[in-house]
């Protein structure tokens, strides 16, 4: 499993660039029509268009790199009085498990959603519908993926070094 995830590394790496730079992107974007709204008088159309994709694309690669990353929830309050092992072989097992159909439920309707918007296009952009859909099963794709990695190496694997971003490693 490790060679697998070495592999997928570089793809996590451009992911967690991608979404810094579709957040920056953002700011600038609204910022700038912020400024044109009440200084200029005018702003643009698309402007609210590009926001709302650059908010679900962010979304959708934040959620693929929490479950890499393993940034999501638990609830340990109900977990705590459990064995230890049950705890570690049984529900981190089941939670992959849940985990991985999520990201498999994401992937194969998201592909159906981002074809259901080839035959319209985005009011003020004119861009198609399924450019605001298609990080949908992308993040289903690796979602499913890291989860499958984790119930096959029991959660125990290489988890994702941010050093790129002056961190350590996540595990």
């Amino acid at each position: 499993m490790s060679a697998i995830r070495k592999l997928l590394h570089p793809a996590y790496v451009f992911l967690t660039w991608l979404g810094i730079l579709q957040l920056v992107a953002m700011i600038l974007i609204v910022s700038v029509n912020v400024f044109y709204r009440y200084v200029m008088g005018r702003t643009f159309g698309w402007v609210d268009e590009v926001a709302i994709l650059l908010v679900v694309w962010f979304s959708m690669i934040a959620l693929a790199l929490g479950v890499k990353m393993k940034l999501h929830i638990a609830i340990e309050l109900f977990t705590n009085g459990l064995p230890a092992h049950f705890r570690e072989q049984v529900l981190s097992r089941l939670s992959y498990g849940v985990t991985l159909v999520f990201g498999l439920v994401l992937f194969f309707y998201g592909i159906q959603l981002a074809k259901n918007g080839m035959s319209s296009t985005l009011p003020a952009t004119g861009l198609p519908s399924t450019v605001e859909y298609i990080f949908v099963p992308v993040s289903g794709f690796f979602i499913a993926l890291e989860s499958l990695l984790d119930l096959a190496d029991g959660g125990k694997g290489e988890h994702f070094e941010n050093e790129f971003l002056g961190g350590g490693t996540n595990a």
